[in-house]
């Protein structure tokens, strides 16, 4: 059982979440997308009952695709969803008019110069968001948001970083972990040549050397893929 969101009128949109699996990482451009498109979006299992996860998550894309947006559908992912939207691409080609990854990887590389930022940074302003006083963590995410540190940077206001917040205080950390592990899991680099819808690989301006290699990755390996 999961949540579902459809909107709006037109060709169908699958948006798949990034981690920890939440439609409402969609919440700012959905509504705008549905002006446009049927968008469709839901919340990633949390239990899997001893199937493979992989095969669950896709099952589940397919199942909602039946429901919400039947035919063919534009299928977008960022980060996790990325990944979920590629192994829906390969095991239903049939169903995919075209695919969008944002920030997406065919496999986790972490490479020397991006180890401290993944392993060190990263736990330590987790656990400030998590842990402080709410007010000094808007504080906290404020500081790091003016100096461009982890995934923020100036342009975030109070409501990107009071979403990134809340996130961080209250989604399970068991939940977080078995997100990360699955992540760390994926590698589709042999399946990608499969892949025959047109693909748009996105990656943000100002994101970091080891996402940048990860597009490129998935533009050599997705035959006509683009780059924006």
């Amino acid at each position: 059982m999961t949540r579902v969101v459809a909107m709006g009128e037109g060709p169908p949109l699958l948006l798949v979440p990034p981690l920890p699996g939440f439609k409402e990482a969609y919440a700012a451009c959905a509504f705008r997308l549905a002006r446009r498109f049927r968008v469709v979006t839901w919340d990633l299992r949390t239990a899997f009952d001893g199937r493979a996860p992989w095969d669950a998550l896709v099952d589940d894309a397919l199942r909602i695709a039946d429901a919400f947006a039947p035919g063919l559908a534009v299928v977008a992912g960022h980060s996790l969803g990325g990944a979920v939207a590629q192994r829906f691409a390969l095991a239903h080609p049939g169903r995919v008019a075209s695919l969008v990854l944002s920030s997406a990887f065919a496999r986790v590389v972490t490479p020397g110069s991006q180890w401290a930022a993944r392993y060190v940074e990263q736990p330590y302003v987790l656990a400030g968001l998590r842990f402080l006083p709410e007010p000094r963590a808007l504080a906290f995410a404020r500081d790091l948001a003016a100096r461009g540190r982890w995934v923020f940077e100036p342009r975030c206001d109070d409501h990107v970083l009071g979403v990134v917040i809340h996130g961080a205080r209250h989604v399970p950390i068991g939940l977080a972990l078995g997100r990360v592990r699955l992540a760390f899991g994926h590698d589709t680099r042999a399946h990608l040549p499969r892949i025959a819808c047109p693909t748009l690989v996105l990656v943000g301006e100002l994101e970091s050397s080891s996402y940048r290699a990860a597009a490129e990755e998935l533009v050599r390996l997705i035959p006509g893929a683009r780059l924006a």
